[in-house]
Formats: structure tokens, C-alpha cells, sequence
């Protein structure tokens, strides 16, 4: 397909795909971080989040200059996520021309169809993906200016995503060591130093604002031993892919193509990376070096088998996009009684700008816009600590938001447990006035 004809209709697909507003709330802890900003709140001060800050700055900036809309936000998302299908596309130019080349940005974009796309994790990807392009056409050559612009590429994606940069970093590095031991060429060490000098500029930026202190409390150590607790999850889609990857270096196992072989080990440590929450979206978001090997797979399998073996093979590879591009969920369906209660709230909340919504709904905060009384977006019992629920009970006492809206629902999950300070407090000093499926909202006596 000409490309002039493809690219606008795969713009277009992944705008009819995110239209609508799922009031989700993965996209509600950015857009509740970028409202508290909005009104005045200091990041790591009176906002707690353990995601770096690119994401909360982003969609501020953006609506000091577009005006406080969803669809500001989700525009700057969509765009992202169709930049992420192109640097897909150009990878798969690196390995093959051949016709099968619409196939890597059409399924990404199609998978993408569930994702709350506003959110670090996506925009966090598009620099992912772009800075493992530069890395390859690099490795042709060793060319300086491609390493800088992956290392930066690479160290801007960690202003959005701390994990998925530093295990990017990591792979790249130790690949390109690896290559070193191999072929003795110092051209590989000067491209190691420059991409990795590339990307540490970028996260200097976070050092003018914040002290090291703060970044390493909230950035490194709470995420590091409060994340995984309440994230557990079947480890069946993770053994999925990295069985794949197993067969795909079966596959390659006879070319002495580097850049091949540093596509498959950046996606096992891609794969490996989502091991403390290994879900479909975690999953399919990092497989894009997977999906963009595809026409090169593909062209494989018309040399190396029969017509009948190939038609078999099409089959198995269409049924398995199948399974990971429509999944029976209904995670992101969009509630029918969702805009009710944000009318309801509106007019029965009145007597404060503040509401609190828990434990893990903070798409409320913005969809209502109402203000947080606490620094957390959301509270999950073995997730944030003791301390940090006594504190947020406090805030609520001394604020006393005029509702407490609470869905136990979608935390059930977690093993949230009720018996705590703030459904405790709640409970004593709030009545309930009403409720909107799973959404129960509390008005203070």
C-alpha cells in the first residue's frame, strides 16, 4: 500500500479506536496529577506519585496553552501512539522491504485498542521505540550521531517511565559489550559512551528541581518494595512471549545479522521487565520488536516451507493476533451511569472544592474537577504504607471534603482491606446518599 494512503488511514484507525472516554483509572492518575499541578500543588511535596514527572508536566503545559480539556490530553496520546506505530514501521525497514511492512504498525495499533493511552507507560513508550531505531541503523556503521540521539532518545523516556529506560540502557549496553568481546573493534566502546553519555542529560533535568534525596525515596525504593505486592499476576501471557522469542532465535539462529540479534535481546529484557505486573497491557506495550520482525518472519516462511506447511503457519500467526488484538475483557468498557454521577457529584458536592475518591478511582478529581484533599491519587492497603493512610486520614479530618466517593470494586482484586484509616473514618463521619452501580457516594454529616 502507498504510503501516502497508509499512514493517514492508520492515523485515522487509532483515532476511531481511543474516540471515546473510558474514565479510566490508569489515565486518572495522570490526569488527576496534572489537575492538582494545575492548581498549585508541588510534585513529590503535596502530590506523592512514584512515576517520574514528565507525564504530570506534559499534560499541564499542554493545557496552559490548548485550555483544560480530556481531549487535549487524549489527542497528545493518540499522536504518541501513532508516532510509536511509525518508528515500528521504520525498524521493520531495516530488515526487509518486502509487502508484508504494513502488517508491524497495524497490529500494534489494533492492540493498542484497550489501553488507557493517557498514561506514563505509552508516553514513555513513543522514545522506546524511536531510540531502539537509532540504536540499529547505529550498529551499521557505529555512526556517533545516532548513538546521541538514541542515548537521548532513551533518557527522555525516563522523565515519563523510570523501569522500562533503565532496562533499555542495560540491554543496549551489555549487547553492544558483548559485540566488543566479539569483534575487538573500539568503534563499539566510543558508540557505548556516547549513547550513554546521550542519556544521562536528560535525566539531569530532574536534579535542577528536586533533591536526590526525594527522587531516590520515591522513584527508587517505593516503587522497589511496595509496587510488586499488590501487582501480582499470571505469569501465562509472559511464558506466551518469551516462548516465542525461544523459537524466533531458533529461527535466526543461522544469520549472523547483529542488528536481529540485538532486536531479540532487547525484547527479552523488554519481557522481563514486566514481571511485576505481566497483564496484557503491560505486555503487548513492549512486544513492538516482536511485531516488527513480522514481514521478515513472514518472508522466512514463503522461502523455507511448502504451500500447505505455509498456509498453516498464516493461520497459527492470524489466530494468535487474534487472541492478543481482541481480548474478552471488560476492563475500559465505559460505564452508562458514569456521566450521571459526575452530574450528581457536581450538584450534591457543592459546599467544597474538595471530594475524595477512593481508594483507586482519581479519574473522579478531573472528571469532577474537584481537588484532592491528600498527595495520593490513589490508597491501596499493602501498596501504600501505614503511615501513609494515617496521613491522608488527617488531611481528610482537617480539609473535610464535602463527599467521599468510594468503589471497593475495582480494588477487590488487590485484597484491599476496608479496615482502615480512611474507610474507617468515613464510615463515622460520612452517610451514604447515594449510589451509581459499583460507585458509592458519601455526603458528610
Amino acid at each position: 500500500m502507498n504510503k501516502k494512503i497508509f499512514f493517514p488511514l492508520l492515523l485515522l484507525l487509532a483515532l476511531f479506536i481511543h474516540r471515546h472516554n473510558y474514565f479510566n483509572a490508569d489515565e486518572g492518575v495522570i490526569l488527576a496529577g496534572a489537575w492538582s499541578l494545575f492548581n498549585n500543588k508541588e510534585l513529590y511535596a503535596d502530590i506523592f506519585t512514584f512515576i517520574p514527572p514528565g507525564s504530570f508536566y506534559i499534560i499541564l503545559w499542554l493545557w496552559k496553552i490548548f485550555g483544560v480539556h480530556y481531549l487535549v490530553a487524549k489527542a497528545f496520546a493518540i499522536l504518541l501512539i501513532f508516532l510509536s506505530a511509525l518508528g515500528i514501521y521504520k525498524i521493520s525497514k531495516l530488515f526487509t522491504q518486502n509487502k508484508y511492512l504494513i502488517l508491524p504498525p497495524l497490529v500494534f495499533i489494533l492492540s493498542s485498542a484497550l489501553w488507557p493511552i493517557i498514561n506514563h507507560n505509552t508516553f514513555n513508550l513513543v522514545f522506546i521505540v524511536w531510540s531502539v531505531y537509532f540504536t540499529l541503523r547505529g550498529l551499521s556503521n557505529y555512526s556517533r550521531n545516532n548513538f546521541i540521539i538514541s542515548g537521548l532518545l532513551v533518557g527522555i523516556s525516563l522523565l515519563f517511565l523510570q523501569q522500562k529506560a533503565i532496562i533499555l540502557i542495560f540491554s543496549i549496553l551489555t549487547f553492544l559489550f558483548l559485540l566488543f568481546y566479539k569483534e575487538k573493534n573500539y568503534k563499539i566502546l566510543k558508540s557505548s559512551i556516547y549513547f550513554l553519555s546521550a542519556a544521562f542529560l536528560p535525566i539531569l533535568i530532574l536534579f535542577l528541581k528536586w533533591p536526590a534525596s526525594i527522587l531516590y525515596k520515591n522513584l527508587i525504593i517505593f516503587p522497589l518494595f511496595h509496587y510488586y505486592e499488590t501487582n501480582k499476576h499470571s505469569f501465562c501471557l509472559l511464558i506466551f512471549f518469551l516462548t516465542i522469542l525461544f523459537l524466533l532465535a531458533l529461527l535466526f539462529k543461522k544469520q549472523g545479522n547483529k542488528k536481529i540479534w540485538l532486536i531479540l535481546y532487547i525484547q527479552l529484557f523488554l519481557l522481563l521487565s514486566t514481571i511485576p505486573r505481566a497483564d496484557h497491557f503491560h505486555i503487548l506495550l513492549i512486544t513492538f520488536p516482536v511485531y516488527a520482525l513480522l514481514p521478515l518472519i513472514l518472508e522466512k516462511i514463503c522461502l523455507a516451507f511448502p504451500p500447505l506447511g505455509k498456509s498453516f503457519l498464516y493461520a497459527i500467526i492470524f489466530s494468535i493476533l487474534l487472541i492478543l488484538i481482541f481480548p474478552i475483557t471488560n476492563l475500559f468498557f465505559l460505564n452508562s451511569d458514569f456521566s450521571n454521577l459526575i452530574s450528581f457529584i457536581k450538584q450534591s458536592c457543592q459546599e467544597s472544592k474538595y471530594i475524595y475518591a477512593g481508594p483507586f478511582i482519581p479519574h473522579l478529581y478531573f472528571a469532577t474537577k474537584k481537588i484532592n484533599p491528600s498527595p495520593y491519587s490513589f490508597l491501596i492497603t499493602k501498596h501504600q504504607t501505614e503511615e501513609q493512610f494515617e496521613q491522608a486520614q488527617k488531611d481528610i479530618a482537617r480539609i473535610k471534603p464535602a463527599c467521599a466517593i468510594l468503589n471497593y470494586e475495582i480494588v477487590e482484586k488487590f485484597n484491599y482491606n476496608k479496615n482502615n484509616p480512611i474507610d474507617n473514618y468515613i464510615e463515622k463521619n460520612y452517610e451514604l446518599i447515594s449510589q451509581f452501580n459499583d460507585y458509592l457516594v458519601y455526603k458528610i454529616k
